[in-house]
Formats: C-alpha cells, sequence, structure tokens
C-alpha cells in the first residue's frame, strides 16, 4: 500500500516540477541541480567537483515561482560582483559572464547542526531580541538583530563570557566573527537586510565560513 500511494504521488507531483531549458554552452558544463532560489539555479559543474555553477531563470509565464518551464535568461553580473568586491565574505568566483557565473562549492551538509547548535547556546541568554529565535532561524536573527541593534553584538559577547556560555561552543564563537565580518563590511553597512540564512551559508577549503547569496 505505501508503495502504491508513493507511485501514486510522484506519478501526479512529477508534472509540477518545471523543466529547466539552458543554451547549448550552459548545458554542456553542468551536471546536476542541486539547488535553487528565487532568481538562481545551482548546478554542479560536470567537469569539477569543487565548483558550482549559478544560472539566473525565469518562468515562460514570467512567474519565477510557478510550476510552468524556466529559461535561462541573462544574469544580473552586478550580483557576482558584490562576490568579487568581499572576497572575505563570499564563495570564490572563477568566471562570470552575462549567462553564468563558475563559483566556489561550499561544504553546507554541517550548517543546520550548526544552528541548532547556535540556538541551543544562544536559548540560554536572557535577551527580548532573542526571543523571537527559534531552531530555524537561529542564524538569520543572530544576524538581524546584530545588523540593526547598535552595539548588541558586543553586549551578547560580554553576557556569553560572563555566563561561560561563550566557551561552551566553538561554533558560536565562529558565527558571532561570522556576522561580525558581514555587518563591519562596506556591503552589511550598506545594506541591514542580507539573506543570511542557513541555506546560503557554507565552509570553504580553509574551513572559513562564506556566504552564497544575499
Amino acid at each position: 500500500m505505501k508503495g502504491y500511494i508513493k507511485k501514486l504521488l510522484r506519478e501526479n507531483l512529477e508534472p509540477l516540477k518545471p523543466k529547466i531549458k539552458l543554451d547549448d554552452e550552459t548545458k554542456n558544463m553542468v551536471g546536476d541541480l542541486i539547488g535553487s532560489g528565487k532568481d538562481h539555479f545551482i548546478f554542479q559543474h560536470k567537469n569539477d567537483s569543487k565548483k558550482i555553477v549559478k544560472v539566473a531563470f525565469d518562468g515562460e509565464d514570467g512567474n519565477k515561482w510557478g510550476p510552468s518551464d524556466k529559461v535561462q535568461t541573462n544574469l544580473d553580473t552586478s550580483h557576482i560582483e558584490a562576490f568579487q568586491n568581499n572576497p572575505n565574505l563570499f564563495a570564490k568566483v572563477y568566471e562570470v559572464n552575462d549567462r553564468y557565473a563558475i563559483i566556489d562549492k561550499l561544504k553546507t551538509d554541517t550548517i543546520r547542526d550548526d544552528q541548532n547548535e547556535i540556538f541551543n547556546i544562544l536559548g540560554q541568554v536572557n535577551h527580548p531580541d532573542l526571543d523571537y529565535m527559534t531552531k530555524d532561524t537561529a542564524i538569520e536573527r543572530l544576524y538581524w538583530v546584530s545588523a540593526n541593534r547598535r552595539g548588541f553584538i558586543d553586549k551578547l559577547v560580554r553576557k556569553l563570557v560572563k555566563t561561560g556560555l561563550f566557551f561552551q561552543s566553538a561554533k558560536v564563537q565562529l558565527y558571532i566573527d561570522f556576522i561580525r565580518r558581514i555587518i563591519e563590511s562596506p556591503l552589511g553597512k550598506k545594506m541591514k537586510n542580507l539573506d543570511i540564512t542557513n541555506n546560503n551559508i557554507g565552509y570553504d577549503a580553509n574551513g572559513r565560513l562564506k556566504l552564497l547569496d544575499f
């Protein structure tokens, strides 16, 4: 019965999955589709396991969100320029043109575990701005409060040190440093509401946290 239900769901849901139409150059370069966002599809680079290919898209009906077929469109190169201008924050860019960008593939498989640890530690801190934090939004909330509440991150560190919580988690120390790098950067000072979620973060080959999007 379970197998029949899965088959029935698969047959009915499959038509809702959009088909992706790529130009020949991009099609010959990319492997599996490994991620997607509002404006981009992310593919594994066919010939280099350490690289991914970022492709802009739109729906045939103009809808980025709907189930219609997706068509490759011109890439907003200013988006990738932010990567190039902030190499300490973003994945390394190897190549970019008006059709795609080839960037460093970050290690993302432990980020959700990182977020759970951050939530468990910061959940012990008595601060009203952290009351809205959940296990699914810990990184996002920590960034937003730090970016929009002047002096918050320094006060948080002092409280964490005073209570001993700071020394219980190397991950909390790592993410505080990461978020401090973001908010003190030219991009972070200019934009206070970057899309800093667990889906947009990964580790580079040197174990440093970097962004995949913003």
